[in-house]
């Protein structure tokens, strides 16, 4: 079976929040749906292993915020690479807390803050349905596809995320941190390149032999 036809579904990219008492924390998901119109109800894929799904079912309280375009890609890193038992996950980048959850301000499109329903889970990841009671306007009008962040931004996927795919093509070098995918020989960039998902160093890419 052919699971690069999955790459032609519609996702976005947008950071989960969620407040551990006084820690803010969360992670990056790409499967979010509006389930009604009238009283929305909305649905969130997540994996269960994420630090952040263990406190949104004990909070039952979380936020979306909706990436744009211009977002920078090691927001994207720390969320998405990083666990939140860690990491200061909003550490050095702008939020604030709206109905007690953590919100992206700086360069997000908007942001919603969610009251969970139900929980569904299956074997590796959980659907969360909420309802959706605030939301907050963000700066941005460009929202970050799934499709840009791949093609534009070069970004790769966590093995946490449902779209997870491990394949990356003979010959090319994959950083060991973040997995953005280098195009060419990275030994012919000088020692100052860095990884321009994560930051990491030259001697973070490793060439992928298959």
């Amino acid at each position: 079976m052919n699971l690069s036809v999955l790459y032609n579904i519609n996702y976005g990219m947008y950071i989960l929040g969620v407040s551990d008492k006084d820690k803010p924390t969360g992670c990056v998901v790409n499967s979010v749906i509006q389930i009604t119109s009238e009283n929305p109800i909305m649905a969130v894929s997540i994996n269960k292993k994420n630090y952040s799904y263990e406190v949104l079912k004990h909070t039952s309280k979380f936020s979306i915020s909706i990436l744009s375009e211009e977002t920078d890609p090691k927001l994207i890193s720390r969320f998405g690479f990083y666990s939140g038992r860690d990491v200061e996950k909003f550490s050095g980048f702008p939020y604030e807390l709206s109905d007690g959850v953590p919100i992206i301000t700086e360069k997000s499109c908007g942001n919603l803050i969610c009251q969970v329903l139900s929980i569904d889970e299956m074997e590796t990841h959980a659907v969360v349905y909420a309802r959706l009671i605030d939301t907050v306007v963000g700066p941005n009008k460009n929202p970050m596809s799934y499709s840009y962040y791949h093609k534009v931004l070069k970004g790769t996927t966590s093995k946490y995320a449902p779209t997870f795919q491990a394949s990356v093509p003979e010959g090319q070098y994959v950083c060991d941190i973040c997995g953005y995918v280098y195009e060419g020989d990275i030994n012919q960039e000088d020692d100052s390149y860095r990884c321009p998902v994560c930051g990491a160093t030259k001697d973070h890419f490793i060439k992928k032999v298959n």
